[in-house]
């Protein structure tokens, strides 16, 4: 009876995470618009300048789910360590402006002392880039991993693991398009 109990509060649970997943999605894809614009400010708006912002960005969520995907079996409360990452990343975004405006001095000083051919200066790019994107999108991509490894919890035989894992990414989907339609059209 108390697995039945455990089971019941889990699918709960995992209920309440759909909504919180969308405005996880949402706020994410807000942060990706944000920090890009804000990045053109320092590199342009060159196919090169958006490219590196673009390949840091999803290189970051690659590298958090792949890091998750191999720890989340040990993570005793998957629950409480999803939290700890959205934590995180909102100051992460609260401290991006300042980080921003600490690398760009040194970006603007590099640029003028250096002739940087198109190649050398989109490595700088994407390594500025990267320092100041890899670690909010990688505890991006590992909130997924968690939540999933939350949503399975102790169903030894994983009946509707794929279903609950399907909605979580549906509605964290969702909650990206709504903030790429938010941050792009509205704000």
């Amino acid at each position: 009876m108390d697995e039945v109990a455990a089971g019941l509060r889990r699918a709960r649970a995992g209920a309440a995470l759909v909504p919180l997943f969308i405005g996880s999605g949402a706020t994410g894809l807000v942060y990706q618009t944000v920090w890009s614009r804000q990045l053109h400010l320092v590199f342009g708006t060159s196919t090169l300048a958006v490219a590196t912002v673009l390949a840091a960005f999803m290189g970051g969520l690659a590298l958090g789910g792949a890091w998750a995907a191999r720890v989340v079996d040990r993570v005793q409360r998957p629950l409480a360590a999803y939290g700890a990452l959205e934590a995180a990343i909102g100051l992460w975004a609260l401290a991006f402006p300042s980080l921003l405006g600490w690398a760009a001095p040194g970006w603007i000083a590099l640029t003028r002392a250096w002739a940087l051919d198109a190649g050398a200066r989109a490595g700088v790019q994407l390594l500025v880039t990267g320092l100041l994107l890899v670690p909010p999108t990688a505890a991006m991509g590992a909130t997924l991993p968690l939540l999933a490894r939350f949503a399975v919890g102790g169903s030894e035989d994983g009946a509707g693991a794929g279903d609950r894992i399907g909605r979580l990414y549906a509605a964290n989907t969702v909650g990206a398009v709504l903030g790429t339609a938010v941050a792009g059209f509205w704000m």
